[in-house]
């Protein structure tokens, strides 16, 4: 087994903010109205996700966080790829959905999920989704891909 402290990063080969969003039919219809919930009753909202500890999961935790909400109390189901989480998402079997903006921007376009927020510092150019922090959730997000030794 190979843990985090057996490696040394020395490339990063890729890197891409992570995109908030809800089925088409939630009556979320921003960020700031599923921060309010998640602070109301965060045993409630239930979020899904890419793997269990990873950037999905990590971005949960750090908005409970950031809205004043104990990370371990964000439920946070996990599938082994988007698809599925995409599936029960789209099915209206969670609330809310994380992802990196390229893995659900085509389901977002096509209107079966809205993005309530990107974790990008600014902006992106052609892409009408507000940043978290614009939105009063102070949160700045990357997932990236890299080489280590």
């Amino acid at each position: 087994a190979i843990a985090l402290r057996d490696v040394v990063p020395i490339a990063r080969l890729a890197g891409e903010f992570e995109v908030v969003t809800v089925p088409a039919q939630s009556p979320f219809a921003t960020m700031k109205d599923l921060a309010a919930a998640l602070k109301r009753d965060p045993e409630k909202l239930t979020w899904v996700g890419g793997s269990p500890g990873g950037t999905d999961h990590v971005l949960v935790g750090t908005i409970a966080r950031a809205v004043g909400v104990e990370p371990k109390a964000a439920k946070f189901t996990s599938f082994k790829t988007d698809d599925e989480a995409l599936a029960f998402l789209s099915g209206n079997q969670f609330a809310a959905g994380i992802a990196g903006w390229g893995d659900f921007a085509e389901h977002i376009k096509a209107g079966k999920l809205r993005a309530l927020g990107i974790t990008a510092t600014k902006r992106q150019t052609g892409i009408d989704v507000p940043t978290l922090t614009e939105q009063g959730v102070n949160v700045e997000f990357y997932s990236w891909r890299g080489i280590s030794l």
